[in-house]
């Protein structure tokens, strides 16, 4: 964890959202839900959805 601010916030925010994706997909490779799906579209949906609401709530 970073504890200063960095100058480019966005692309921070940015890389670290990616950073975050790229685990989950190789810590769901393979993994898919009830209806045969890959369970890392779960993971996209959800992350999509609170980032929606945080988006929301500022």
């Amino acid at each position: 964890m970073h504890d200063e601010r960095p100058d480019d916030i966005d692309q921070y925010w940015n890389e670290s959202l990616n950073q975050a994706r790229c685990l989950a997909q190789v810590s769901h490779a393979g993994q898919v839900d009830k209806a045969g799906k890959p369970y890392f579209v779960h993971v996209e949906t959800v992350s999509r959805t609170v980032g929606d609401l945080i988006v929301l709530c500022q």
